[in-house]
């Protein structure tokens, strides 16, 4: 088949650059070309986690034979919460538009929802092109929105922001099929849309697979690590990847780190990646020896340093959001055997991972997590039960390659009914 990937927010692997930390697209991109579909993923010029456009001559990234990758152009923009996001948005999704006509129609489109621009002109090009679109649900735009201030003022920007659900409402009613990451993400979308579940609204997991190094990478990630100062350490090592913004609540880890300190326990805080906040944490860390910015870290970083940490940080701020989630990083830890130290009081991503025995829970406690981690360190035994959990819920619940085989099934059954 002849399928057409639509995702703006994620890494895309870029030829000679270093080792790309690959998501839900990039993995399930590689899986369909690897079965043999044609393979066209349209992703965004500008970089989400960094800031900044690509470095990358033209605007189409030849892959390998059956699968490229069509650059997308926007405005970009410094600020995730910004007028110019809103901008880049909606140039992006014009963008597609223009291109997607003048381009040979797929046999199926999966689109990432959101953006809701690009879902929404997804699904506008799907019926005039008579393309079946499915939406893959990432995120519960725009009622994500309405946490950013507070409850009294909601049903004002509810009123604001309503353009932006009617767009939402449309595209959700108007795709074939809707999926996401749990249950719960596509019972939200089909209560937004008034739609009925039918039969080809699945729940398709994220897929990890785990990172085997080469040793050229091996040796050029140890050295880059090194010069961070984030190598050669003796005592216990939480981890931590991800885009430093608002839904973390990284001060509460700095906190926690401090108490650690003041105890003398050999403890450090590795917390790697860029974003709104990062300039606010280094001062906020200022003095505090324990709790390192690295800065971001490529995907062999973070495999060397995963293989070298006790457990991984998922400091998440209380949002319905992550509680009907189970994020990127969830995966990502269990895929490097690394049991989750969570700060969500409740949510599917808590359930799990307390059914599994894989996970310490702080609720949101500077002093519960200080106190958690001392624990962990005490006893060596719980920690091994803990990794040893981990690596059995990664290989029963979030193997990419069975994951991406049953959802490549799916796409192909879709695309066949629509025919």
């Amino acid at each position: 088949m002849n399928i057409w990937l639509i995702t703006t927010g994620e890494p895309v692997p870029i030829s000679g650059k270093s080792p790309h930390r690959l998501m839900r697209t990039g993995y399930f991109s590689a899986f369909l070309a690897n079965a043999g579909h044609n393979v066209v993923w349209w992703a965004s010029a500008f970089s989400h986690a960094e800031k900044q456009f690509l470095d990358i001559p033209g605007d189409v990234l030849h892959i390998r034979g059956n699968m490229e990758i069509r650059l997308l152009r926007g405005c970009g923009y410094k600020n995730n919460v910004s007028l110019a996001r809103i901008r880049d948005h909606k140039q992006v999704a014009a963008n597609f538009w223009e291109l997607a006509r003048q381009s040979q129609k797929p046999d199926l489109i999966l689109c990432s929802y959101p953006t809701i621009e690009l879902s929404a002109a997804a699904v506008r090009y799907g019926k005039e092109f008579k393309v079946p679109v499915m939406l893959d649900i990432r995120d519960m735009w725009p009622d994500v929105f309405l946490e950013l201030v507070p409850f009294l003022f909601r049903p004002l920007l509810r009123f604001l922001i309503s353009p932006y659900y009617r767009k939402a409402i449309d595209a959700i009613k108007g795709a074939k099929a809707v999926t996401g990451v749990t249950d719960e993400y596509i019972s939200w979308a089909l209560n937004l849309a008034a739609r009925e579940r039918a039969e080809s609204d699945v729940c398709v997991p994220l897929g990890y697979e785990r990172h085997v190094l080469n040793a050229h990478d091996f040796a050029a990630a140890k050295q880059e690590l090194k010069q961070k100062g984030v190598l050669d350490y003796s005592g216990m090592t939480l981890c931590f990847f991800g885009t430093l913004g608002r839904q973390f609540e990284i001060d509460v880890v700095i906190a926690a780190a401090k108490i650690l300190k003041s105890k003398g326990y050999p403890v450090r805080f590795v917390i790697c990646g860029g974003g709104d906040r990062a300039e606010y944490y280094k001062r906020k860390a200022a003095g505090v020896s324990n709790f390192i910015l690295p800065g971001r870290v490529n995907a062999a970083e973070i495999s060397v340093l995963m293989a070298q940490s006790a457990a991984g940080l998922a400091p998440y701020r209380e949002s319905k959001n992550f509680y009907w989630n189970i994020p990127n990083k969830i995966g990502e830890y269990l895929s490097g055997g690394l049991p989750i130290i969570l700060g969500l009081k409740e949510g599917v991503a808590k359930s799990l991972l307390s059914e599994n025995d894989c996970c310490v829970e702080y609720n949101g406690s500077a002093e519960t997590l200080a106190e958690k981690i001392a624990e962990l360190h005490d006893s060596p035994a719980v920690l091994e039960r803990l990794r040893k959990n981990a690596v059995k819920l990664f290989e029963s619940s979030f193997r990419a390659e069975r994951i991406y085989s049953d959802f490549a099934s799916h796409l192909t059954r879709i695309a066949k009914h629509a025919m």
